[in-house]
Protein backbone atom coordinates (compact mmCIF):
# COMPACT_ATOMS: atom_id res chain seq x y z
CA UNK A 1 0.00 0.00 0.00
CA UNK A 2 1.18 3.40 -0.78
CA UNK A 3 0.77 6.24 1.98
CA UNK A 4 1.04 9.73 1.07
CA UNK A 5 2.55 10.80 4.76
CA UNK A 6 1.71 14.37 4.16
CA UNK A 7 -2.42 12.96 4.13
CA UNK A 8 -1.56 10.54 6.71
CA UNK A 9 -0.20 13.32 8.94
CA UNK A 10 -3.25 15.83 8.36
CA UNK A 11 -5.66 12.71 8.66
CA UNK A 12 -4.16 12.15 11.91
CA UNK A 13 -3.78 15.70 13.11
CA UNK A 14 -7.67 16.33 12.46
CA UNK A 15 -8.40 13.05 14.26
CA UNK A 16 -6.14 14.31 17.43
CA UNK A 17 -4.55 11.89 17.53
CA UNK A 18 -0.95 13.62 17.30
CA UNK A 19 -0.57 15.32 20.23
CA UNK A 20 2.69 16.99 19.98
CA UNK A 21 4.87 18.37 17.17
CA UNK A 22 8.09 16.94 18.54
CA UNK A 23 6.31 13.58 18.30
CA UNK A 24 5.09 13.71 15.12
CA UNK A 25 7.69 11.41 13.20
CA UNK A 26 7.48 8.59 15.28
CA UNK A 27 3.78 8.92 15.58
CA UNK A 28 3.57 8.66 11.79
CA UNK A 29 6.12 5.62 12.01
CA UNK A 30 3.69 3.68 13.95
CA UNK A 31 0.45 4.85 11.96
CA UNK A 32 2.00 3.52 9.00
CA UNK A 33 3.01 0.21 10.88
CA UNK A 34 -0.62 -0.30 11.63
CA UNK A 35 -1.35 0.18 8.35
CA UNK A 36 0.98 -1.87 6.54
CA UNK A 37 0.58 -4.78 9.36
CA UNK A 38 4.17 -4.13 10.92
CA UNK A 39 5.33 -4.34 14.02
CA UNK A 40 6.82 -1.34 15.96
CA UNK A 41 9.82 -2.15 17.78
CA UNK A 42 11.68 -0.64 20.33
CA UNK A 43 15.41 -1.25 20.56
CA UNK A 44 16.59 0.83 23.73
CA UNK A 45 15.71 -2.41 26.13
CA UNK A 46 17.10 -4.98 23.44
CA UNK A 47 20.73 -6.93 23.79
CA UNK A 48 22.25 -6.28 20.45
CA UNK A 49 25.67 -8.30 19.13
CA UNK A 50 27.59 -7.30 16.53
CA UNK A 51 27.60 -10.56 14.38
CA UNK A 52 23.95 -9.61 13.70
CA UNK A 53 24.02 -5.93 13.27
CA UNK A 54 27.23 -6.75 10.95
CA UNK A 55 24.90 -8.56 8.77
CA UNK A 56 24.19 -5.16 7.67
CA UNK A 57 27.24 -3.01 7.57
CA UNK A 58 27.67 -0.15 9.28
CA UNK A 59 27.84 2.35 6.73
CA UNK A 60 25.20 1.39 4.81
CA UNK A 61 22.62 1.09 8.34
CA UNK A 62 23.65 4.56 9.22
CA UNK A 63 23.29 5.77 5.28
CA UNK A 64 19.74 4.04 5.31
CA UNK A 65 18.61 4.20 8.69
CA UNK A 66 18.25 0.05 9.02
CA UNK A 67 19.76 -2.26 11.35
CA UNK A 68 19.69 -6.05 11.70
CA UNK A 69 19.12 -6.74 15.44
CA UNK A 70 17.44 -10.06 15.58
CA UNK A 71 19.14 -13.72 13.65
CA UNK A 72 17.71 -16.91 13.99
CA UNK A 73 17.81 -20.08 11.93
CA UNK A 74 18.05 -18.84 8.33
CA UNK A 75 16.17 -15.51 8.86
CA UNK A 76 16.65 -11.93 10.45
CA UNK A 77 14.61 -9.13 11.88
CA UNK A 78 15.44 -5.59 10.40
CA UNK A 79 14.42 -1.96 11.80
CA UNK A 80 13.82 0.52 9.79
CA UNK A 81 12.98 4.26 10.12
CA UNK A 82 11.34 4.59 6.70
CA UNK A 83 9.72 1.39 5.22
CA UNK A 84 11.09 3.61 2.04
CA UNK A 85 14.96 2.27 2.41
CA UNK A 86 14.43 -1.14 1.11
CA UNK A 87 18.09 -0.96 -0.68
CA UNK A 88 19.54 -1.30 2.40
CA UNK A 89 18.62 -5.13 2.60
CA UNK A 90 20.50 -5.86 -0.41
CA UNK A 91 23.40 -7.41 1.16
CA UNK A 92 21.07 -9.70 3.77
CA UNK A 93 19.16 -10.91 0.14
CA UNK A 94 22.26 -11.41 -1.44
CA UNK A 95 23.00 -14.14 1.73
CA UNK A 96 20.03 -15.87 1.02
CA UNK A 97 17.95 -14.79 4.06
CA UNK A 98 14.42 -14.24 5.28
CA UNK A 99 14.22 -10.54 6.06
CA UNK A 100 11.01 -9.63 8.77
CA UNK A 101 10.68 -5.75 8.17
CA UNK A 102 9.90 -3.92 11.77
CA UNK A 103 9.93 -0.32 11.99
CA UNK A 104 11.03 1.74 15.05
CA UNK A 105 11.66 5.38 16.66
CA UNK A 106 14.36 7.54 16.27
CA UNK A 107 16.01 7.12 19.72
CA UNK A 108 15.77 3.24 19.20
CA UNK A 109 17.42 3.91 16.11
CA UNK A 110 20.09 6.10 17.21
CA UNK A 111 20.67 3.67 20.29
CA UNK A 112 21.40 0.91 17.56
CA UNK A 113 23.88 2.60 15.48
CA UNK A 114 26.07 3.96 18.33
CA UNK A 115 26.18 -0.25 19.33
CA UNK A 116 28.46 -0.86 16.03
CA UNK A 117 31.15 1.14 17.47
CA UNK A 118 30.53 -0.02 20.89
CA UNK A 119 30.02 -3.52 20.92
CA UNK A 120 33.12 -4.05 18.57
CA UNK A 121 35.19 -1.17 21.02
CA UNK A 122 34.32 -4.15 23.62
CA UNK A 123 35.45 -7.03 22.02
CA UNK A 124 38.68 -5.21 20.76
CA UNK A 125 38.97 -4.89 24.19
CA UNK A 126 38.73 -8.23 25.83
CA UNK A 127 41.01 -9.86 23.31
CA UNK A 128 43.39 -6.72 24.06
CA UNK A 129 42.82 -7.98 28.27
CA UNK A 130 42.99 -11.84 27.27
CA UNK A 131 45.56 -12.43 24.39
CA UNK A 132 47.86 -8.79 24.05
CA UNK A 133 47.10 -7.16 21.33
CA UNK A 134 45.53 -8.57 19.00
CA UNK A 135 43.80 -7.44 15.73
CA UNK A 136 41.73 -11.03 14.67
CA UNK A 137 38.34 -8.29 16.31
CA UNK A 138 39.12 -5.66 13.51
CA UNK A 139 39.82 -7.62 10.45
CA UNK A 140 36.80 -9.92 11.37
CA UNK A 141 34.74 -6.58 11.40
CA UNK A 142 35.58 -5.13 8.38
CA UNK A 143 35.80 -8.24 6.71
CA UNK A 144 31.74 -8.83 8.14
CA UNK A 145 31.23 -5.15 6.99
CA UNK A 146 32.09 -5.46 2.96
CA UNK A 147 35.83 -3.48 3.48
CA UNK A 148 38.10 -3.91 0.95
CA UNK A 149 40.70 -1.90 2.57
CA UNK A 150 41.26 -0.77 5.97
CA UNK A 151 42.97 2.55 6.99
CA UNK A 152 44.62 2.87 10.16
CA UNK A 153 45.62 6.16 10.76
CA UNK A 154 47.29 7.83 13.95
CA UNK A 155 46.03 11.17 15.25
CA UNK A 156 47.57 13.88 17.71
CA UNK A 157 45.62 12.24 20.05
CA UNK A 158 43.98 9.16 18.77
CA UNK A 159 43.97 6.60 15.85
CA UNK A 160 41.18 7.20 13.20
CA UNK A 161 39.80 3.71 11.50
CA UNK A 162 38.43 4.00 8.02
CA UNK A 163 36.83 1.50 5.67
CA UNK A 164 36.41 1.27 2.36
CA UNK A 165 33.28 0.16 1.44
CA UNK A 166 31.81 0.00 -2.08
CA UNK A 167 34.63 2.44 -3.43
CA UNK A 168 34.31 5.16 -0.63
CA UNK A 169 36.13 5.79 2.96
CA UNK A 170 33.87 5.26 5.87
CA UNK A 171 34.99 6.12 9.50
CA UNK A 172 34.61 2.88 11.37
CA UNK A 173 35.55 3.52 14.74
CA UNK A 174 38.21 5.87 17.00
CA UNK A 175 40.73 4.20 19.19
CA UNK A 176 43.31 5.53 22.04
CA UNK A 177 46.52 6.68 20.91
CA UNK A 178 48.40 4.66 23.37
CA UNK A 179 47.29 1.29 21.29
CA UNK A 180 48.33 2.71 17.77
CA UNK A 181 52.11 1.30 18.03
CA UNK A 182 50.68 -2.11 19.29
CA UNK A 183 48.62 -2.51 16.51
CA UNK A 184 51.39 -1.10 13.64
CA UNK A 185 53.73 -3.85 15.55
CA UNK A 186 50.85 -6.51 15.13
CA UNK A 187 49.87 -5.97 11.72
CA UNK A 188 54.22 -6.25 10.70
CA UNK A 189 54.89 -9.03 12.58
CA UNK A 190 51.79 -11.02 10.74
CA UNK A 191 52.83 -9.13 7.49
CA UNK A 192 56.93 -10.01 7.88
CA UNK A 193 58.14 -6.26 7.95
CA UNK A 194 60.81 -4.83 9.76
CA UNK A 195 60.09 -3.13 13.27
CA UNK A 196 61.69 -0.21 11.66
CA UNK A 197 59.56 2.62 11.69
CA UNK A 198 60.87 5.24 9.21
CA UNK A 199 60.50 2.88 6.05
CA UNK A 200 57.66 2.41 3.61
CA UNK A 201 57.16 -1.31 3.82
CA UNK A 202 54.66 -3.71 2.31
CA UNK A 203 54.08 -7.80 2.94
CA UNK A 204 51.25 -9.95 3.48
CA UNK A 205 49.59 -12.41 5.58
CA UNK A 206 46.45 -15.32 5.22
CA UNK A 207 43.88 -16.30 8.17
CA UNK A 208 40.83 -18.72 7.77
CA UNK A 209 37.60 -16.95 7.83
CA UNK A 210 34.35 -17.33 7.35
CA UNK A 211 34.66 -20.57 5.13
CA UNK A 212 37.68 -19.11 3.05
CA UNK A 213 40.91 -18.21 3.01
CA UNK A 214 41.48 -14.33 3.40
CA UNK A 215 44.40 -12.94 2.74
CA UNK A 216 45.24 -9.17 3.77
CA UNK A 217 48.25 -7.22 2.51
CA UNK A 218 49.60 -4.78 4.56
CA UNK A 219 51.83 -1.32 3.78
CA UNK A 220 53.04 0.95 5.76
CA UNK A 221 53.70 5.11 5.63
CA UNK A 222 55.48 7.38 8.19
CA UNK A 223 53.85 9.99 9.04
CA UNK A 224 54.36 13.17 11.47
CA UNK A 225 51.59 11.54 13.11
CA UNK A 226 53.24 8.02 13.47
CA UNK A 227 53.33 5.50 10.55
CA UNK A 228 50.44 4.84 8.99
CA UNK A 229 48.97 1.24 7.91
CA UNK A 230 46.43 0.49 5.13
CA UNK A 231 45.55 -3.26 4.98
CA UNK A 232 44.15 -4.64 2.03
CA UNK A 233 41.68 -7.86 2.35
CA UNK A 234 41.34 -10.18 -0.80
CA UNK A 235 38.67 -12.98 -0.32
CA UNK A 236 40.36 -16.05 -1.41
CA UNK A 237 37.84 -17.66 -4.13
CA UNK A 238 37.40 -16.44 -7.66
CA UNK A 239 35.78 -19.09 -8.48
CA UNK A 240 31.77 -17.67 -9.79
CA UNK A 241 33.06 -14.66 -11.53
CA UNK A 242 31.08 -14.02 -14.62
CA UNK A 243 31.93 -11.29 -17.41
CA UNK A 244 28.60 -10.41 -17.56
CA UNK A 245 28.94 -9.59 -13.91
CA UNK A 246 31.99 -7.20 -14.69
CA UNK A 247 30.16 -5.53 -16.98
CA UNK A 248 30.71 -6.87 -20.33
CA UNK A 249 28.07 -7.43 -22.75
CA UNK A 250 26.65 -8.07 -26.54
CA UNK A 251 29.48 -7.94 -29.51
CA UNK A 252 32.15 -7.40 -26.85
CA UNK A 253 31.20 -10.30 -24.81
CA UNK A 254 31.48 -12.61 -27.63
CA UNK A 255 34.33 -11.52 -29.05
CA UNK A 256 36.09 -12.17 -25.73
CA UNK A 257 34.22 -16.04 -25.64
CA UNK A 258 35.61 -16.36 -29.58
CA UNK A 259 39.31 -15.48 -28.87
CA UNK A 260 39.11 -17.52 -25.48
CA UNK A 261 38.24 -20.14 -27.43
CA UNK A 262 40.35 -20.59 -29.99
CA UNK A 263 42.95 -21.44 -26.92
CA UNK A 264 45.63 -20.30 -28.93
CA UNK A 265 47.48 -16.73 -28.58
CA UNK A 266 48.28 -13.71 -26.17
CA UNK A 267 45.45 -11.37 -24.44
CA UNK A 268 46.14 -8.81 -22.41
CA UNK A 269 44.41 -6.46 -19.81
CA UNK A 270 45.23 -2.74 -19.77
CA UNK A 271 44.04 -0.33 -17.23
CA UNK A 272 45.85 1.77 -14.60
CA UNK A 273 46.16 0.44 -10.62
CA UNK A 274 42.56 -0.19 -9.09
CA UNK A 275 40.95 -0.81 -12.55
CA UNK A 276 39.75 -4.53 -11.87
CA UNK A 277 42.17 -5.61 -14.24
CA UNK A 278 43.42 -8.61 -11.93
CA UNK A 279 39.49 -9.52 -11.04
CA UNK A 280 39.04 -9.80 -15.32
CA UNK A 281 42.51 -11.91 -15.75
CA UNK A 282 40.71 -14.17 -12.94
CA UNK A 283 37.57 -14.36 -14.28
CA UNK A 284 39.05 -15.70 -17.83
CA UNK A 285 40.78 -17.70 -16.54
CA UNK A 286 37.99 -19.20 -14.46
CA UNK A 287 35.58 -19.13 -17.75
CA UNK A 288 38.52 -21.46 -19.34
CA UNK A 289 38.78 -23.72 -16.28
CA UNK A 290 38.16 -27.41 -17.14
CA UNK A 291 39.63 -30.70 -15.40
CA UNK A 292 40.46 -31.24 -19.18
CA UNK A 293 43.10 -28.39 -19.92
CA UNK A 294 46.26 -27.98 -17.84
CA UNK A 295 46.02 -23.87 -16.61
CA UNK A 296 48.81 -22.90 -14.48
CA UNK A 297 49.43 -19.07 -13.53
CA UNK A 298 52.83 -17.21 -12.38
CA UNK A 299 51.94 -14.11 -10.43
CA UNK A 300 53.80 -11.83 -8.00
CA UNK A 301 50.93 -12.11 -5.43
CA UNK A 302 48.39 -15.16 -5.43
CA UNK A 303 45.49 -13.17 -5.10
CA UNK A 304 42.62 -15.64 -5.17
CA UNK A 305 43.03 -19.58 -5.26
CA UNK A 306 41.40 -21.74 -8.30
CA UNK A 307 40.86 -25.21 -8.29
CA UNK A 308 42.46 -26.68 -11.19
CA UNK A 309 45.04 -24.16 -11.72
CA UNK A 310 48.42 -24.88 -10.65
CA UNK A 311 49.48 -20.97 -9.23
CA UNK A 312 53.27 -20.29 -8.95
CA UNK A 313 54.08 -17.13 -6.63
CA UNK A 314 56.99 -15.49 -6.98
CA UNK A 315 59.21 -15.23 -3.63
CA UNK A 316 61.71 -12.60 -3.74
CA UNK A 317 63.14 -13.11 -0.05
CA UNK A 318 64.47 -16.73 -1.58
CA UNK A 319 65.78 -15.70 -4.96
CA UNK A 320 62.56 -16.93 -6.51
CA UNK A 321 61.65 -14.35 -8.87
CA UNK A 322 58.41 -14.38 -11.45
CA UNK A 323 60.63 -14.74 -14.48
CA UNK A 324 61.50 -17.99 -12.29
CA UNK A 325 57.82 -18.56 -11.61
CA UNK A 326 57.45 -18.20 -15.68
CA UNK A 327 59.94 -20.06 -16.71
CA UNK A 328 59.22 -23.21 -14.26
CA UNK A 329 55.13 -23.30 -15.34
CA UNK A 330 56.52 -23.35 -18.92
CA UNK A 331 58.13 -26.75 -18.29
CA UNK A 332 54.69 -28.00 -17.37
CA UNK A 333 53.20 -28.58 -19.97
CA UNK A 334 50.15 -26.00 -19.83
CA UNK A 335 47.21 -24.85 -21.95
CA UNK A 336 46.54 -21.84 -20.67
CA UNK A 337 49.17 -19.49 -18.86
CA UNK A 338 47.88 -16.54 -17.05
CA UNK A 339 50.73 -14.05 -15.59
CA UNK A 340 49.86 -11.52 -13.61
CA UNK A 341 50.94 -8.27 -14.83
CA UNK A 342 53.85 -7.62 -17.75
CA UNK A 343 56.54 -4.63 -16.31
CA UNK A 344 59.32 -5.45 -17.80
CA UNK A 345 61.05 -6.95 -20.83
CA UNK A 346 61.89 -10.77 -19.74
CA UNK A 347 58.34 -11.80 -18.79
CA UNK A 348 57.13 -9.85 -21.47
CA UNK A 349 60.19 -12.00 -24.03
CA UNK A 350 58.46 -15.31 -21.85
CA UNK A 351 55.40 -14.76 -22.42
CA UNK A 352 55.23 -14.20 -25.98
CA UNK A 353 57.44 -17.04 -26.73
CA UNK A 354 54.58 -19.11 -24.44
CA UNK A 355 51.71 -17.96 -26.89
CA UNK A 356 53.83 -19.08 -29.94
CA UNK A 357 53.98 -23.12 -28.76
CA UNK A 358 49.70 -22.74 -29.31
CA UNK A 359 49.91 -21.72 -25.45
CA UNK A 360 46.55 -19.41 -24.65
CA UNK A 361 48.41 -16.60 -22.45
CA UNK A 362 47.01 -13.67 -20.64
CA UNK A 363 48.53 -10.85 -18.68
CA UNK A 364 47.71 -7.32 -17.83
CA UNK A 365 49.67 -4.06 -19.04
CA UNK A 366 49.71 -0.44 -17.45
CA UNK A 367 48.24 1.40 -20.11
CA UNK A 368 44.97 4.20 -20.63
CA UNK A 369 43.22 2.67 -23.66
CA UNK A 370 43.70 -0.72 -25.89
CA UNK A 371 45.76 1.26 -28.62
CA UNK A 372 48.43 2.22 -25.58
CA UNK A 373 49.28 -1.06 -25.06
CA UNK A 374 50.86 -1.81 -28.28
CA UNK A 375 53.33 0.92 -27.83
CA UNK A 376 53.50 -0.11 -24.12
CA UNK A 377 54.68 -3.36 -24.95
CA UNK A 378 56.99 -2.30 -27.88
CA UNK A 379 59.17 0.15 -25.29
CA UNK A 380 60.08 -3.30 -23.77
CA UNK A 381 62.57 -4.16 -27.03
CA UNK A 382 59.96 -6.51 -28.52
CA UNK A 383 59.85 -7.42 -32.14
CA UNK A 384 56.79 -5.75 -33.43
CA UNK A 385 55.99 -8.51 -36.14
CA UNK A 386 56.17 -10.84 -33.40
CA UNK A 387 54.09 -8.65 -31.42
CA UNK A 388 51.67 -8.61 -34.16
CA UNK A 389 51.79 -12.21 -34.99
CA UNK A 390 51.08 -13.46 -31.67
CA UNK A 391 49.07 -10.91 -29.95
CA UNK A 392 44.35 -11.70 -29.91
CA UNK A 393 43.34 -9.12 -28.19
CA UNK A 394 43.44 -6.47 -26.05
CA UNK A 395 40.78 -5.39 -23.13
CA UNK A 396 41.09 -2.18 -21.32
CA UNK A 397 38.85 -0.66 -18.50
CA UNK A 398 38.40 1.13 -15.69
CA UNK A 399 35.39 1.15 -12.73
CA UNK A 400 33.12 3.58 -11.96
CA UNK A 401 30.53 3.52 -9.14
CA UNK A 402 27.52 1.43 -9.74
CA UNK A 403 24.42 3.24 -8.88
CA UNK A 404 21.22 1.44 -6.45
CA UNK A 405 17.65 1.44 -7.67
CA UNK A 406 16.93 4.35 -5.99
CA UNK A 407 17.75 7.17 -8.65
CA UNK A 408 16.51 9.80 -10.27
CA UNK A 409 15.87 9.82 -13.95
CA UNK A 410 16.73 13.38 -15.90
CA UNK A 411 17.68 14.67 -19.28
CA UNK A 412 20.54 16.85 -20.55
CA UNK A 413 20.02 20.40 -21.76
CA UNK A 414 21.10 21.97 -24.56
CA UNK A 415 24.54 23.23 -22.88
CA UNK A 416 24.82 20.14 -21.49
CA UNK A 417 25.03 18.23 -24.56
CA UNK A 418 27.23 20.95 -26.51
CA UNK A 419 29.76 20.24 -23.66
CA UNK A 420 29.41 16.49 -24.27
CA UNK A 421 30.05 17.04 -27.99
CA UNK A 422 33.76 18.56 -27.25
CA UNK A 423 34.33 14.87 -25.61
CA UNK A 424 32.79 12.42 -28.28
CA UNK A 425 31.56 11.96 -31.46
CA UNK A 426 28.00 12.91 -31.06
CA UNK A 427 26.56 11.22 -34.00
CA UNK A 428 28.40 7.86 -33.92
CA UNK A 429 27.09 8.27 -29.83
CA UNK A 430 23.43 8.62 -30.74
CA UNK A 431 24.19 5.92 -33.47
CA UNK A 432 25.38 3.41 -30.76
CA UNK A 433 22.79 4.42 -27.88
CA UNK A 434 19.60 3.59 -31.03
CA UNK A 435 21.51 0.28 -31.42
CA UNK A 436 21.18 -0.39 -27.68
CA UNK A 437 17.27 0.37 -27.99
CA UNK A 438 18.09 2.87 -25.21
CA UNK A 439 16.23 5.65 -27.58
CA UNK A 440 14.22 5.39 -30.60
CA UNK A 441 15.41 5.51 -34.41
CA UNK A 442 14.22 8.87 -34.63
CA UNK A 443 14.90 10.49 -31.08
CA UNK A 444 17.55 13.03 -30.42
CA UNK A 445 19.59 13.57 -27.56
CA UNK A 446 16.90 15.33 -25.74
CA UNK A 447 14.96 12.04 -25.80
CA UNK A 448 18.34 10.23 -23.95
CA UNK A 449 17.62 9.07 -20.14
CA UNK A 450 20.34 9.93 -17.48
CA UNK A 451 20.62 9.37 -13.61
CA UNK A 452 21.58 11.01 -10.95
CA UNK A 453 21.93 8.92 -7.55
CA UNK A 454 19.72 9.54 -4.43
CA UNK A 455 22.13 7.60 -2.43
CA UNK A 456 25.72 6.40 -2.12
CA UNK A 457 26.90 4.20 -5.19
CA UNK A 458 27.08 0.24 -4.86
CA UNK A 459 30.37 -1.28 -5.70
CA UNK A 460 31.58 -0.54 -8.81
CA UNK A 461 31.37 -1.04 -12.30
CA UNK A 462 33.72 -1.59 -15.52
CA UNK A 463 33.56 0.50 -17.97
CA UNK A 464 35.29 -1.33 -21.32
CA UNK A 465 36.84 -1.34 -24.57
CA UNK A 466 37.59 -4.98 -26.03
CA UNK A 467 39.94 -4.45 -29.12
CA UNK A 468 40.42 -7.40 -31.57
CA UNK A 469 43.85 -7.51 -33.58
CA UNK A 470 42.84 -7.66 -37.21
CA UNK A 471 45.36 -7.60 -40.53
CA UNK A 472 44.97 -4.01 -40.23
CA UNK A 473 45.67 -3.13 -37.02
CA UNK A 474 48.52 -5.94 -37.65
CA UNK A 475 49.99 -3.95 -40.38
CA UNK A 476 49.57 -0.98 -37.92
CA UNK A 477 51.83 -3.22 -35.41
CA UNK A 478 54.73 -3.51 -37.46
CA UNK A 479 54.84 -0.68 -39.23
CA UNK A 480 55.10 1.30 -35.58
CA UNK A 481 51.76 3.10 -35.79
CA UNK A 482 50.52 5.57 -33.43
CA UNK A 483 47.91 4.73 -30.78
CA UNK A 484 45.87 7.51 -32.08
CA UNK A 485 45.97 5.34 -35.66
CA UNK A 486 45.14 1.55 -33.75
CA UNK A 487 42.19 3.41 -32.29
CA UNK A 488 40.44 4.84 -35.31
CA UNK A 489 41.49 1.34 -36.74
CA UNK A 490 39.77 -0.35 -33.81
CA UNK A 491 36.79 1.57 -34.17
CA UNK A 492 36.58 1.57 -37.52
CA UNK A 493 36.43 -2.08 -36.84
CA UNK A 494 33.61 -2.12 -34.40
CA UNK A 495 35.43 -1.28 -31.59
CA UNK A 496 33.11 0.71 -28.78
CA UNK A 497 35.73 2.76 -27.08
CA UNK A 498 35.83 3.25 -23.28
CA UNK A 499 34.27 6.56 -22.67
CA UNK A 500 31.30 5.57 -25.60
CA UNK A 501 30.68 2.46 -23.06
CA UNK A 502 30.42 4.43 -20.24
CA UNK A 503 28.23 6.33 -21.62
CA UNK A 504 25.86 3.84 -22.75
CA UNK A 505 25.98 2.60 -19.36
CA UNK A 506 24.94 5.70 -17.71
CA UNK A 507 21.78 6.07 -20.02
CA UNK A 508 21.10 2.26 -19.08
CA UNK A 509 20.92 3.39 -15.44
CA UNK A 510 24.18 1.68 -14.45
CA UNK A 511 26.29 4.62 -13.59
CA UNK A 512 26.07 8.36 -13.51
CA UNK A 513 27.48 10.20 -16.63
CA UNK A 514 29.26 12.33 -14.20
CA UNK A 515 30.87 9.53 -12.76
CA UNK A 516 31.75 8.10 -16.64
CA UNK A 517 33.11 11.52 -17.68
CA UNK A 518 35.48 12.05 -14.15
CA UNK A 519 37.21 8.41 -15.70
CA UNK A 520 38.25 10.51 -18.25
Amino acid sequence: MKIDEAQLENFLNDLGLISTKELQGDDLRRAQAYILGLSVVNLKDKKLDLATLSLIPEPIARLHNAVAFSAREGEVEVALLDIKDLPALKFLKEKGLKILLRLTDSESMKRALLSYQNLLRDEFGAMLRKEGVSLDALLRHAFLQGAKYIHIEPQVNEVLVRYRIAGILHEAMVLPIKIAKGITDTLKINAGLKSESTLLQEGRFKLEGEGEEISFRVTTLPTASGEKVVVRIISGNAEGFTLEGLGFYGSALEKIHEVLARQTGLVLVAGTEHSGRTTTLYTMLDVLNSPKLSLASAEDHVEHKMSYVAQAEARSELGFTIQDAIRGVLKQDPDVLMVGELRESESTHLVLSASERNILTLSAVQANSAAAVIQRILDMKVDPLQLASNLKMVIAQRLVGKLQEDKEKYFLNEEEIERLGNMIDLARMLMLLREEGVVGAKDGWDKIPFYKKKSEFVGKVGIQEVMVISPTIQHLIVNEGTAAAIEERARKDGMTTMLENGILKAARGLTTLDEVLKAF
